[in-house]
């Protein structure tokens, strides 16, 4: 899955935790089912993080070479 479609997975979780129609034990599975889902997400984004720093590094070298 995406980072989008988990994003939307991990969303109708948290609604379905909020109604007042889910048991205890269903509640504690989509629980851990949101954690996975949200430490999925979590390395996704802080992968894209260390992407962005290193392509702005890149640009920054590229800009200072143009200068000299």
């Amino acid at each position: 899955m995406n980072f989008e479609e988990n994003i939307h997975k991990l969303e109708k979780i948290v609604k379905e935790l909020e109604s007042e129609d889910v048991d205890l034990e269903s509640a504690a599975d989509k629980y851990g089912q949101g954690i996975k889902i949200a430490t999925s997400l979590t390395k996704t984004l802080k992968k894209t993080e260390e992407k962005i720093f290193v392509l702005e590094k890149e640009a920054e070298k590229m800009v200072l070479k143009e200068l000299e």
